[in-house]
């Protein structure tokens, strides 16, 4: 097996406004240091971005007020 890490980001503020700012799939990017270069092209239920290794398809899940 590989030798894991965790690592611990506490982030200063409140869990919603967090939640409100990343959940949207155009800000994806921002934060998922894989796909940061890449345009998701939305297509039906489903995401499409470039990564490292080529072509992805992204599922989110329904927003949720008890995340």
């Amino acid at each position: 097996m590989l030798p894991s890490q965790t690592v611990t980001l506490t982030i200063p503020r409140n869990w919603l406004d967090l939640y409100e700012t990343i959940w949207k799939p155009e800000c994806f990017a921002k934060w998922a240091s894989g796909l940061s270069s890449s345009t998701l092209t939305k297509e039906g239920q489903y995401w499409k971005a470039k990564g490292p290794e080529g072509t992805v398809k992204i599922r989110f899940t329904p927003i949720t007020r008890l995340a």
